[in-house]
Formats: structure tokens, sequence, C-alpha cells
């Protein structure tokens, strides 16, 4: 699952709260959460928070999605 973020212009202790709750219950899941385009305060509150050494952040939803993908592995290269 992807969090665009993008159209969030603050966030305050409860929403933080919230994503570490996301994350917690996305883990105890097996399920892959992703969050995409935090604005630059999102992004602010997420690092003074620590949050952002927990959540999976892109700076872009096709970058959240496309790491979805599995990585390919060449054994010739």
């Amino acid at each position: 699952m992807v969090f665009d973020l993008s159209g969030v212009s603050s966030i305050d202790s409860a929403g933080i709260g919230e994503l570490a709750l996301l994350h917690t219950w996305a883990q105890s899941k097996s399920a892959d959460l992703k969050f995409a385009s935090p604005t630059p305060l999102v992004r602010d509150l997420l690092d003074l928070t620590n949050l952002d050494s927990v959540l999976e952040i892109h700076p872009t939803l096709s970058e959240a999605l496309a790491a979805f993908q599995p990585s390919e592995v060449c054994a010739d290269c």
C-alpha cells in the first residue's frame, strides 16, 4: 500500500502516532507499506521524530510504486 502524502500540508502528534501505528500493523500482517511525496514540512517532522528511519519514504509516487517491483538479478553481469 502506498500513502501519497503530497496533499498533507501539516501533521500533528496524533498523525505521527497514526503513521507509526500503521507501520506496526503492516509489519504484523506482512504487508508492504510505503509513503510517497511528503511535503517539506511533513518530511521535516518525520525526520525530527526519527520515523524516517522506520518508514519507507520515497520522494515521488512513481518511485514508491516502483519499489514494489522485484529487483532483477543478473547472473551473467
